[in-house]
């Protein structure tokens, strides 16, 4: 199985965008996940639906250090709650889906210099 399973680990960094100080925190992360493919690039472009609504497109493709990984994206809805600074997202449908990977949820704090920790839960 491919995609997010058990063990995986992903970082996420604002670039550019609103800022991780603006409500919800709108614009592109980029990052890095590892799983069973190995290491592999993310980029999440967040939109805000409302100031607690958004939606957002998760792409990933392959590293430089690991060129077999496939490219793929899925859409993705969720909540922020300014007063915790959690942004919770789900995914919602496959835009581009690689044979064999799975999509997962995301939710983590926002750190207000555009970091936190994030987790995910494993969706088929």
């Amino acid at each position: 199985m491919r995609g997010f399973a058990a063990g995986c680990g992903l970082a996420l960094r604002l670039i550019g965008g609103a800022g991780a100080s603006s409500l919800p925190p709108i614009g592109l992360w980029q990052g890095q996940y590892t799983c069973a493919q190995g290491k592999t690039a993310l980029a999440l472009q967040i939109t805000a639906l409302s100031p607690t609504s958004v939606r957002a497109v998760f792409y990933f493709h392959a590293l430089a250090s690991n060129p077999g990984v496939p490219q793929g994206c899925f859409s993705m809805h969720g909540h922020f709650d300014a007063a915790t600074r959690r942004l919770v997202l789900k995914p919602t449908r496959w835009l581009a889906r690689p044979p064999f990977y799975v999509w997962a949820a995301l939710s983590g704090t926002v750190g207000p210099n555009g970091t936190g920790p994030v987790s995910y839960t494993h969706l088929r």
